[in-house]
């Protein structure tokens, strides 16, 4: 079975923006984790130092996606909202 769907970009973008929150959230989880060591193993390497600081730079990169893909107000907004979070 095959299955076509046409989608217009906006829709595309909003597929992508929505993927890329999910995971920033669940690497910030991760970081939080590995800080407090709840998380014992690492996600990119095994010593926990180097694994913060790998982290870290993932997230800054997943910002910078984001603020790419989305309209200014909504990533400010979003943005402060996760660090309102923290």
């Amino acid at each position: 079975m095959k299955v076509t769907i046409d989608l217009e970009y906006e829709q595309v973008d909003a597929i992508v923006v929505d993927e890329l929150k999910k995971q920033y959230i669940g690497l910030k989880q991760s970081l939080y984790g590995r800080r407090n060591g709840e998380i014992e193993f690492g996600v990119f390497v095994s010593e926990k130092k180097k694994d913060i600081t790998l982290i870290k730079k993932q997230l800054k990169a997943l910002r910078r996606v984001l603020s790419w893909n989305m309209n200014v107000e909504d990533y400010r907004k979003w943005r402060d909202d996760q660090k309102n979070g923290d």
